[in-house]
């Protein structure tokens, strides 16, 4: 009977994962806007490279990825727990030269969430607010001295807490 119910449950998982696939890559952020970003910063973009560490694609469980997929999609854990409806989603990223960057703005679903300014303590990690069945968006934006600049973008989507 448990080995029937496990198997009952692993099915319903792949199909559900297989709806959700669906939904998620119509509604792809991309889909709906263009970036922004870049139409506001200035036209020297080279020389920094802004990468996402973690989460890659993939579909993650307690901060373990368990399956290849399009987007990151976590289904439980990774990031603090607020509370009962709200969590900070782990986002993990590098700089690339850090040395030259003078600036990083980092905004969250379009707004700017804080600016990072040297000499403070770089910090390469940001938790992302969210709640079960959403998505959030941040893009990193770094600026050297003499005005150059690189971002990039990750979407996160969640299932439950």
């Amino acid at each position: 009977m448990k080995r029937k119910c496990l198997a009952v449950g692993i099915i319903l998982l792949f199909i559900g994962t297989s709806i959700i696939s669906t939904a998620i890559n119509a509604t792809s952020i991309n889909y709906y806007r263009k970036n922004l970003y870049e139409r506001e910063c200035s036209p020297l973009r080279e020389n920094v490279t802004v990468s996402f560490m973690f989460p890659e694609n993939g579909i993650y469980w307690n901060d373990h990825k368990i399956a290849p997929f399009s987007v990151p999609l976590i289904l439980h854990g990774n990031g603090i727990l607020l509370d009962k409806n709200l969590i900070l989603t782990t986002v993990k990223f590098k700089i690339e030269p850090l040395e030259n960057i003078s600036e990083i703005d980092v905004y969250i679903d379009g707004i700017l969430w804080w600016t990072w300014t040297q000499p403070e303590p770089f910090i390469d990690t940001l938790g992302l607010p969210m709640t079960r069945f959403s998505h959030a968006n941040a893009t990193i934006i770094a600026y050297t001295p003499a005005g150059t600049w690189g971002s990039n973008e990750i979407t996160v989507w969640r299932l439950f807490l």
